[in-house]
């Protein structure tokens, strides 16, 4: 299995690699083939290496957290067009809902982590806030609610996120995965968010991939690692 694995999560940055030379060379078309594949590609992957968990709901929130999130690429794939963007935002808002599940199931809330809560919800609620001013003035109204909505949800994956360093024995996936992850899947939102609605800038979509599929890397990873020890 761990063989299987290693190959699968190898696959995943040459697949990655091919995506960005596709983006480099204007070769859009080819991308159904190639970004479409990422996520399959670790939900194999962590159904493979979690085959004989015992902890399966953890399992499952982490699969329901790529199904979507593989939802979301196949519609952003679709182009600027409102109901794509949209339909891939509300896929991803649902994705990072699964991921707050998942990872509260696998380090439940306490009072003892009320501290390390509290000043990530206020560093979070602060960049959030920074973020919106900066694209608010060019967002469309039918935007405007949706994104608010969506960074509302992320910002409340990153704290979840945040919450599992609480935990001793998932303390090391927290900071080599969790934590990581997290800040990548943010930043590679907000490239997308300046891009979108802000201006073009250079090499966007090459830095938004490359983050992007970090993210979803290093979260399946540490999941990986957590629910295959429980």
């Amino acid at each position: 299995m761990k063989q299987i694995t290693i190959a699968l999560l190898a696959f995943f940055w040459i697949i990655l690699a091919v995506d960005c030379f596709f983006i480099m060379n204007d070769a859009q078309q080819y991308r159904v083939y190639t970004k479409t594949l990422l996520v399959p590609l670790l939900l194999v992957a962590v159904l493979v290496q979690t085959n004989t968990t015992s902890h399966k709901r953890s399992k499952l929130y982490l699969a329901l957290a790529l199904t979507c999130s593989f939802a979301g690429d196949l519609f952003l794939l679709g182009g600027d067009q409102t109901t794509w963007f949209m339909s891939g935002l509300s896929f991803f808002l649902i994705a990072h809902i699964f991921y707050i599940a998942f990872f509260f199931q696998i380090r439940p809330f306490t009072a003892k982590s009320i501290w390390l809560f509290s000043v990530g919800a206020v560093a979070i609620t602060a960049y959030i806030i920074f973020l919106l001013a900066s694209i608010w003035a060019k967002l469309k109204p039918d935007f405007a609610i949706a994104v608010t909505f969506y960074s509302i949800f992320i910002g409340g994956m990153m704290l979840a996120a945040l919450h599992t360093a609480a935990g001793h024995r998932i303390k090391k996936a927290a900071y080599f995965y969790f934590i990581p992850g997290a800040v990548l899947f943010i930043i590679s939102d907000s490239l997308l968010a300046l891009d979108k609605f802000s201006g073009a800038f250079a090499h966007a979509d090459i830095l938004i991939m490359i983050t992007y599929g970090s993210a979803q890397f290093l979260l399946c990873t540490g999941g990986m690692k957590v629910i295959k020890s429980k």
